[in-house]
């Protein structure tokens, strides 16, 4: 005896083998594929690097890569557009102002005069605009002409380079590409629709897809998870502040996803924030012509030891433009002396850029006690209660060529004044 349930059971389990069997039999007959070295051949070494290093890429400063599909997010404004333009002008410039050497597919209505005079700004030369070296292109009016879609323009589009092999390919944007195809930014299936139309093509060059992030989080593109699963590099563009009047546009530089380790390699300080690691600062500058330049983390921070090192040997570096009036306290007090805690104190009100808190002014100060006490230019006299320090050098002190500050003269007081 069976009830409604277990009746129920029976008959769900016999039609889900039903199906499988007629699943089974509507399979096609796979036909065996060899992928011996009688079909394939020998394996061609000039194509094999010898060296773990990546490649840099010509595309802005090595910023998108030479071969692969990149994805560049950020906020508008942040100079999404400027970035790509300048990226298309090196791989023309590269070329030799080549027809068709880059491609700009504008979904997002920026208009094709309209980014031609940019890469006119940009200093590109008018020839090389009037013969399509950058080849700009409205899918949307393109397939207006031809009477299809957007989206059937845009994937024709992209088939067709598959033959005539550009350097460079720019898609702009990723949300008006998946609005074209009827699909969804958070779905993961609509997000590999829209990338799989340039799973060839990035093979062959470099493919840029400009996409948007969302209003409650900066730090990655919107949607779904496929947008950063999928392409090999992953950049965001962070707005950041600039004083500079010229500057058109600034961006931090992100890379949220760097498959071949170029971008790390190549720009990065390997300094991690956030999900992603830093890369540099891009500047958009309007002069004659404009200017699209990266500077990179790594740069950065190479300038700024470099100039550290010029300060500490100048005596220009805060610590010795401290030290110097130290010196210069304990020489003015002439046989009285100075105890620690009232040169402490004068530290803890010297010049904003200078002035220390309490505790470092306490430890800095019996540092450079403690070193000139070693080279003989000050001696501790006892008074009831502790001690001070007295000047005894015999001459004044001059500016040293040593990173030893204690090894011989010390650096004058940075406001001019000489020990007396």
């Amino acid at each position: 005896m069976l009830n409604l349930t277990e009746l129920g059971q029976i008959v769900a389990t016999r039609d889900k083998h039903m199906v499988s069997e007629q699943a089974a039999r509507l399979q096609p007959d796979i036909e065996p594929i060899e992928i011996d070295l009688a079909a394939l051949g020998e394996i061609d070494l000039a194509t094999v690097s010898d060296t773990a290093d990546p490649p840099l890429s010509p595309y802005l400063d090595g910023l998108l890569p030479e071969v692969g599909c990149a994805l560049l997010a950020g906020k508008g404004g942040v100079g999404k557009t400027w970035v790509c333009l300048r990226a298309c002008q090196d791989a023309a410039k590269a070329s030799g102002w080549a027809t068709g050497a880059a491609v700009y597919l504008d979904l997002d209505g920026n208009g094709v005069g309209k980014l031609y005079a940019r890469l006119r700004m940009l200093g590109m030369p008018d020839s090389a605009i009037t013969s399509r070296a950058v080849n700009i292109v409205d899918p949307a009016a393109l397939g207006g002409e031809r009477r299809m879609s957007t989206f059937e323009a845009l994937s024709g589009i992209l088939k067709g380079l598959e033959t005539t092999r550009p350097r460079l390919v720019i898609i702009d944007s990723f949300a008006k590409a998946i609005a074209a195809m009827g699909g969804s930014e958070n779905d993961a299936s609509d997000t590999n629709r829209v990338l799989g139309l340039v799973e060839v093509l990035r093979t062959l060059c470099s493919v840029v897809v400009i996409d948007h992030v969302g209003h409650e989080s900066t730090s990655r593109p919107r949607g779904a998870a496929a947008k950063i699963d999928t392409p090999d590099t992953v950049v965001m563009l962070q707005p950041h502040q600039d004083a500079d009047a010229d500057v058109v546009a600034a961006a931090t530089v992100m890379a949220v996803k760097d498959r071949h380790g170029a971008l790390r390699q190549l720009a990065a300080s390997g300094d991690l924030v956030g999900s992603g690691s830093h890369l540099g600062v891009i500047r958009v500058r309007r002069g004659e012509p404009y200017s699209v330049n990266l500077v990179t983390a790594r740069a950065a921070n190479e300038a700024a030891e470099t100039a550290a090192s010029i300060a500490r040997v100048t005596g220009t570096d805060p610590n010795s433009r401290r030290r110097a009036e130290i010196e210069r306290w304990i020489a003015e007090s002439g046989t009285a002396g100075v105890s620690k805690s009232e040169l402490a104190v004068s530290v803890v009100k010297l010049h904003s850029t200078l002035a220390l808190p309490r505790a470092d002014a306490r430890a800095f100060v019996a540092d450079v006690v403690d070193g000139l006490l070693r080279s003989g230019w000050v001696t501790e006299s006892p008074v009831r209660g502790g001690t001070r320090v007295v000047w005894t050098a015999p001459e004044p002190i001059l500016n040293p060529a040593t990173d030893d500050p204690f090894a011989g003269p010390v650096a004058p007081g940075w406001d001019g004044t000489p020990p007396r």
